[in-house]
């Protein structure tokens, strides 16, 4: 870190304001979410829509009407030009219906259904029904479920939550999953498999039996010319690759397929390798993969040029290696911390292995708080071989949590500082006149970065945190750090670290992983 960084972020951090005169945590997040709405309008188009967001999920705490009005002009100003502003309106749709429904809804429908592709309004619309159904708005919830469908992709999972509310016996639970099969029968969706999966016991006699024979039909009847782009799921516990739609699909309803019809598994998985090696590693099928940690699945999509797929093909089957053992160390940590710092050793990623060692000092942390220093101490160390900033953030975010756990608050501080610099290095690359991070900024690595920061500062320094925003140039980062800083005083949780378009290096291996 710079010398002149790193003194102004100690004057900074060591120089709080006098008690007497301080605002309360509260007070100051109003201050600054006030501040953050002035500042809005300056800022870049593809800022304002996030900016307004956050704004307005923070302003409820204050203003429930006037959260609702910044939820509106932040769809407004979102639009449904591209992938990025489809995704983030149908946010927006999710946190107003959480605070008003009728809202919220009314902007879903809105959102036009697209052409082809992924229908991204079904996860609003899931998100949306579920808040129904914890409301027990259960005809409410099955009248957007229809609306939906009738207009776009069907909610699949938002179905399911209408089921699980049900109380068995109920006459709705036979008429929901008749609507959901037609809906199936008219556009077919892997995702009526593992509803089916879910709340097959629920159903009236016959009806599973009816459903799977409908989607085997499907299924084994479909031919598709399109090219299939093998899908590798990789854990602790194995790895597999479908190499075509149909088994992949299959693989989804094999457990169900087991349970009724014996026989017609065993000519399933005789006439299909892929498929038997699949079962054998995860028996539960599809809906048992979601429940395996350390899991990685990804798919190559084929360019044309096989070197440049194999490429892509080796540095995923890499990331899947890595976070396998990651989870392996993790799992081990509660029951043998040595024995997980054996299995540190083994991932073959310096920035992994300093991560997961500052995990396993949280886990300490409660109650073997010198045990944990030493482990932060040991994480420190691995810090000097990291030499991208966007490997460091992380585990200097996760140095600093722990650092406050056990109460070293000289030590969260210097981890808060040496984030801080990281974000300002990251932020030089996104703002590189030459090869500018194209992205808007709220998905910027040095934006997630300050942020990750600001939250660590909020809860070691509380309001003297503000100091921090002094550091940020960049107008636009600044309004989106103040508000997350406004979130972490209110206690909020803050979980959109996603990134994108950041500068791509390739992943720092350890020696052995690069022979």
């Amino acid at each position: 870190m710079k010398p002149v960084l790193a003194g102004l972020l100690a004057v900074a951090l060591a120089v709080p304001v006098p008690a007497a005169d301080k605002p309360t945590p509260r007070q100051k997040a109003r201050e600054l979410l006030d501040s953050a709405a002035e500042m809005i309008a300056a800022t870049q188009p593809d800022t304002q829509p996030a900016a307004l967001m956050h704004l307005a999920d923070n302003y409820q705490a204050f203003d429930r009407k006037k959260s609702v009005e910044y939820f509106e002009q932040a769809f407004t100003t979102a639009g449904s030009g591209n992938a990025l502003a489809r995704n983030l309106q149908t946010e927006i749709v999710v946190a107003l219906a959480a605070l008003d429904t009728a809202e919220g809804i009314a902007l879903l429908k809105q959102i036009p259904a697209p052409a082809e592709g992924y229908d991204n309004r079904s996860f609003a619309s899931a998100r949306v029904i579920g808040g129904l159904v914890q409301k027990d708005q259960i005809q409410t919830a099955i009248d957007l479920a229809e609306y939906m469908g009738s207009t776009g992709a069907y909610p699949f999972e938002g179905v399911g939550q209408i089921l699980a509310k049900l109380p068995a016996g109920d006459p709705q639970v036979a008429a929901v999953f008749s609507g959901a099969l037609t809906a199936y029968t008219v556009k077919p969706s892997q995702s009526f498999a593992t509803l089916l999966m879910r709340y097959r016991k629920q159903l009236p006699p016959g009806m599973a039996e009816t459903a799977l024979s409908r989607i085997l039909n499907t299924v084994l009847d479909t031919k598709d010319d399109k090219t299939y782009n093998a899908r590798t799921l990789s854990s602790s516990k194995g790895t597999v690759t479908f190499t075509s739609a149909e088994e992949a699909q299959l693989f989804d309803i094999m457990p169900l397929v087991r349970e009724i019809d014996r026989k017609r598994y065993d000519e399933l998985l005789s006439t299909r390798p892929g498929l038997s090696s699949a079962m054998q590693i995860f028996p539960g099928g599809g809906p048992s993969v979601v429940d395996d940690r350390g899991l990685t699945t990804y798919t190559v999509t084929s360019t044309g040029k096989s070197s440049e797929a194999d490429a892509v093909n080796s540095r995923m089957q890499m990331q899947a290696l890595i976070n396998a053992r990651a989870q392996a160390a993790l799992i081990a940590a509660p029951r043998d911390p040595d024995k997980a710092l054996d299995l540190v050793a083994e991932i073959p990623s310096p920035p992994k292995q300093a991560e997961i060692v500052a995990q396993i000092a949280r886990g300490l942390s409660e109650n073997d708080a010198a045990s944990a220093r030493r482990l932060l101490s040991r994480a420190i160390g691995m810090m000097d071989d990291l030499k991208y900033p966007d490997d460091r953030v992380v585990v200097w975010d996760v140095i600093a949590e722990v650092a406050g756990l056990i109460k070293d608050d000289t030590l969260a501080q210097s981890a808060i500082e040496r984030l801080m610099a990281d974000a300002g290095e990251l932020y030089k690359l996104d703002s590189d006149k030459d090869h500018r991070n194209r992205a808007p900024r709220e998905y910027w690595p040095s934006t997630q970065a300050y942020r990750r920061a600001l939250i660590r500062a909020a809860k070691l320094m509380q309001v003297d945190a503000e100091a921090l925003l002094g550091k940020i140039v960049d107008a636009d980062v600044n309004v989106l750090a103040r508000i997350t800083l406004a979130q972490a005083l209110l206690e909020r949780p803050f979980d959109r670290f996603q990134t994108y378009g950041g500068r791509q290096h390739a992943p720092q291996l350890t020696s052995e992983a690069r022979q």
